[in-house]
């Protein structure tokens, strides 16, 4: 999104006009974070990735077995 300055400075008045409105925007952001971003879900996601990663190649364990 490529918003000029008057843009811009249009929508950051508008957000700080109603501030019970910003809170809920704030609230739902963090909310938003928590849920969906977070290290645990993001190294799950890693995790997957590099067993499906695993499982496409024959890679050899510590003992040099494949696997």
């Amino acid at each position: 999104m490529n918003l000029g300055l008057k843009n811009r400075s249009q929508l950051l008045r508008e957000a700080l006009s109603d501030a019970s409105r910003l809170r809920g925007m704030g609230a739902e952001s963090y909310r938003n974070v928590r849920e969906d971003v977070n290290l645990e879900k993001m190294a799950g996601v890693f995790i997957e990735a590099l067993n499906r990663v695993q499982k496409s190649i024959a890679l050899p364990d510590l003992a040099g077995r494949l696997i």
